[in-house]
């Protein structure tokens, strides 16, 4: 691993780089350290790259299974003068000393403020990419996809959760704890077959629904949609194909059924039904305009395009419920 040309601390924050110097020195001085810095931490996400170089061998050595130290990573990158009088070895060995100071800033924290600060650089960076495609060539839609592919990496490390550590032991008695359980943990899929294979809509997970044109894709999707609606679950469709008759007759045809009679969607849009049918498919609408449900009809959308829009959803559904129950404080507190 070659030096870098720029090895020194322009332009990073005395936070930052004490957060990275806190990393480095506290992996100096142990191997444990190294093993919970890399799993939340890349060297891409130092400023500094100086403690980037080094932070990247000291995870390279740990992961071939040899001991890091302050000799081998002088070994792959020199005892560089990375600034005017100021030299990797003496460096290296002045964090390594100074680590036993580090419970006043511990390392979780400074794995924090790293990740932090890397991710609000990739933000700004994201910014600075808009800036410059005001007079691109690229189309409008190109541009926004590439943002919001971009902003959804983001996001995603910004929720990775923290890591767990438990035995055996812990993790049986997780499960049998579930076990006991009687409330649903996940929506229910509308189908009891469904229900019993997966246990509802998992959480947290991208369930894909797959089938031959003609097998019932959509018909299982309104039912799911209407089910989990049903259940006070809030719910959003996109429909990519459907229009808003169609996607309405579907719904409609699921509410009003009954075994004896049924209401096949295609006699709604043919508008071929008796009057007995209308006054069940009128009862089915009421009902229908109560559930939580959300829908939005657009052609091409991306996976990155459904996850913000569901996201921006999200977040004005929990503003509602957020205020709904402080109005009801409130008119109890009146």
């Amino acid at each position: 691993m070659n030096a870098p040309e720029n090895f020194g601390t322009l332009g990073v924050s005395a936070d930052e780089l004490g957060a990275e110097r806190v990393i480095v020195g506290t992996c100096l001085s142990s191997t444990e350290a190294i093993g919970e810095a890399s799993g939340k931490v890349s060297a891409d996400d130092f400023a500094n790259p100086t403690l980037a170089a080094v932070y990247g061998v000291l995870v390279g050595l740990h992961s071939e299974g040899r001991k890091p130290s302050i000799e081998s990573v002088v070994s792959v990158l020199g005892n560089v003068e990375f600034e005017p009088g100021a030299f990797l070895r003496p460096y290296l060995e002045h964090l390594r000393r100074t680590s036993f100071l580090n419970h006043l800033f511990p390392l979780a924290d400074a794995i924090g403020v790293v990740r932090d600060v890397a991710q609000r650089r990739m933000l700004a960076d994201i910014a600075h990419t808009l800036l410059a495609e005001r007079f691109a060539v690229r189309s409008v839609a190109e541009i926004i996809t590439d943002a919001q592919s971009r902003m959804d990496e983001i996001a995603a490390m910004s929720r990775q959760a923290a890591r767990q550590t438990y035995d055996a032991g812990s993790a049986a008695d997780a499960a049998i704890t579930h076990l006991g359980e009687s409330e649903r943990t996940s929506p229910t899929t509308g189908l009891v077959d469904f229900d019993k294979m997966l246990g509802g809509w998992p959480k947290g997970e991208l369930s894909v629904l797959a089938g031959r044109p003609g097998m019932g894709k959509s018909a299982i999707a309104t039912t799911c949609l209407l089910r989990a609606a049903k259940a006070r679950h809030g719910c959003m469709f996109f429909s990519l194909e459907m229009t808003a008759r169609q996607l309405g007759a579907r719904m409609l045809s699921d509410v009003a059924w009954t075994h004896e009679s049924p209401i096949p969607y295609q006699d709604i849009l043919r508008r071929n039904i008796d009057e007995n049918a209308t006054r069940r498919i009128l009862t089915a609408k009421d009902f229908i305009a109560n559930l939580p449900i959300v829908i939005e009809e657009q052609r091409g959308l991306t996976i990155s395009d459904i996850a913000a829009r569901a996201r921006k959803q999200q977040s004005r559904s929990q503003a509602k419920q957020s205020f709904r129950r402080k109005s009801k404080r409130c008119s109890r507190t009146a």
